[in-house]
């Protein structure tokens, strides 16, 4: 009796961990809407949920489902340890399905979740450092706008052209 009321606080924890951190990613996304950070928000925010809900998400899913089963022999139930790491070490092998199509549902969730990972990775530091770049060519623009090309000396914005000792 112990040994079950352990793996129910234990796959309760798991499932109330994942709604926290959904709850979490929630929150940064009403942060960066007031900031008006768009960028952020499809490049980082709306992935993590896509990441989070395909990987952690399924799995929580999968422990209502089980919960929710009626098993005649428990031990033909599947074991979620093992379907959660065949999830990731060998997509499409369900050794025990909880429910049919299995097999497929999970190498597309498993697609889908990797796909996010190169959005959050990749895409917000290049496009930041395109804008650097675009910043720091804009400086030099004005740097050299400055200078007064007919004699090479540089113009500070007082008006006076020439320079005095």
């Amino acid at each position: 009796k112990l040994e079950f009321y352990n793996s129910v606080k234990m796959k309760a924890a798991v499932v109330v961990g994942v709604v926290q951190m959904s709850l979490g990613i929630v929150l940064s996304f009403m942060n960066k809407l007031y900031k008006q950070s768009y960028r952020e928000i499809f490049f980082l925010v709306i992935p993590e949920m896509i990441f989070l809900t395909c990987t952690f998400g399924y799995m929580s899913l999968l422990i209502i489902v089980k919960w929710c089963t009626s098993w005649e022999n428990t031990n033909l139930a599947p074991s979620l340890l093992e379907t959660m790491t065949n999830f990731f070490l060998s997509p499409g092998d369900v050794k025990v399905e909880l429910y049919s199509g299995q097999a497929g549902i999970q190498m597309v969730l498993l697609f889908v979740a990797f796909s996010m990972t190169p959005v959050m990775l990749l895409v917000t530091p290049l496009l930041e450092r395109r804008d650097h770049n675009a910043r720091q060519r804009q400086r030099a623009e004005e740097y050299s706008a400055m200078r007064n090309p007919e004699d090479g000396q540089t113009n500070n914005g007082d008006g006076d052209d020439d320079e005095h000792f």
